[in-house]
């Protein structure tokens, strides 16, 4: 702390000296040459003091915990006695101020946009994620004892909020078109710091099933899954979003059993502008074409088996039942004659084309984009880009 004390007061003398030296040129300023020196006495000043500002910013934050640390050590009863005072006055140390974290890792899922991706991950059960720990945290002891249990909370980060701002009130979907709610009384992803929460499944750790194949994800440029892989069901999140922690489920403590209570806009489980599709169907050739890339192996998360084509299709119609489209797509195609337009979703390496009919979805085609110079069909990049749709966790 001394050398800190001693860097204050170098600075004080420098600042004065410079204060002094600058009311003797202003002094003496009767002629041209003493306005030239002043002016680069100014620009010499100003360069010394953005040398000094950062090193005043580092007293600044240190000197008091130096000085509380010197303190604890002196007097272990007197340090108790202001933290006490201090808790009862509700000051609290400069350190909880900010809080800086780093990604334990980032998850890979069959969601590759925000188009598609549920709004909570128990909507689509069948859906699919991997989690990879970063190696620094020694995966292999960090993650002893996580096989015993069934499901597991992430804490991750909203990395593809497009807010610029922070604004006190939101409008989440099931509330209604116009109507606002306080951000602190929804799930909204637009918050002062875009954390969010999601419970998943655990389906094992490590390893690769017996029915995919570790060469196809070499072929795709990602790492093969390793004996320490996280694999996760029904996920709500989308491919690359950073995971800041990761904790075990327990329902003693987690799963409430006393009665709760919720508003009516949330109890529902609803939405109150678009209900949910009632069925999902599929065209011959759609359902063809989804089992034709399940058997080749082309799929990150499904494997090659029957078992994993029957679960690739429930997890297409979960997500689809909850109707994906915007309320731009579907005000834009409300009350259109002709032909029904058509729309897209990405879902692992595929572009699921479907249409409305009623009250059912109807899968019309499923295509591959993992082929080379494979795109999407026409109908389907009419409708809204993904980017402007915004997941409500």
């Amino acid at each position: 702390m001394a050398c800190r004390r001693s860097l204050l007061d170098e600075t004080q003398v420098a600042f004065e000296a410079f204060v002094h030296k600058g009311q003797e040129l202003l002094s003496t300023a009767n002629t041209g040459a003493p306005a030239e020196a002043f002016a680069s006495f100014l620009q010499r000043a100003q360069a010394e003091l953005q040398t000094l500002l950062p090193q005043l910013a580092s007293v600044q934050a240190e000197v008091p915990q130096q000085q509380e640390d010197a303190r604890a050590a002196s007097s272990p009863g007197q340090h108790f006695r202001e933290l006490h005072r201090n808790y009862l006055l509700g000051v609290r140390p400069r350190a909880m101020a900010e809080c800086h974290y780093t990604a334990i890792g980032h998850l890979e899922s069959v969601f590759a946009e925000l188009n598609g991706c549920p709004r909570q991950g128990a909507l689509a059960p069948h859906t699919r994620a991997v989690l990879n720990l970063r190696a620094d945290l020694d995966p292999r002891n960090a993650l002893r004892g996580i096989e015993q249990y069934s499901h597991l909370w992430l804490l991750f980060v909203f990395s593809r909020n497009t807010n610029k701002g922070y604004s006190p009130v939101v409008s989440p979907p099931k509330l209604g078109h116009g109507k606002k709610m306080g951000v602190f009384a929804t799930r909204s992803p637009h918050r002062p710091n875009n954390i969010g929460i999601t419970l998943v499944e655990l389906e094992r750790v490590g390893g690769k099933s017996d029915d995919n194949d570790d060469t196809q994800r070499q072929k795709q440029g990602r790492r093969p899954w390793g004996p320490l892989t996280l694999h996760l069901r029904g996920v709500d999140l989308v491919d690359g979003t950073p995971i800041l922690d990761v904790k075990p489920y327990i329902p003693a403590t987690d799963c409430i059993s006393d009665p709760v209570r919720v508003p009516g806009w949330v109890a529902g489980g609803g939405h109150a502008e678009v209900a949910p599709f009632r069925e999902v169907r599929w065209s011959e050739a759609a359902l063809a074409s989804l089992g034709r890339c399940v058997h080749s192996g082309r799929l990150r998360f499904y494997g090659r088996v029957d078992a994993e084509l029957g679960d690739a299709q429930k997890a297409v119609e979960e997500v689809l039942r909850l109707d994906v489209r915007t309320r731009h797509m579907r005000e834009k195609h409300s009350g259109e004659g002709g032909a029904a337009p058509t729309y897209g979703v990405c879902f692992d390496v595929l572009n699921v084309v479907f249409s409305v009919e009623g009250d059912a979805a109807v899968v019309t085609a499923v295509e591959d984009l993992s082929e080379p110079h494979a795109e999407p069909t026409s109908a389907v990049a009419e409708a809204e880009p993904p980017s402007k749709k915004t997941k409500h966790n």
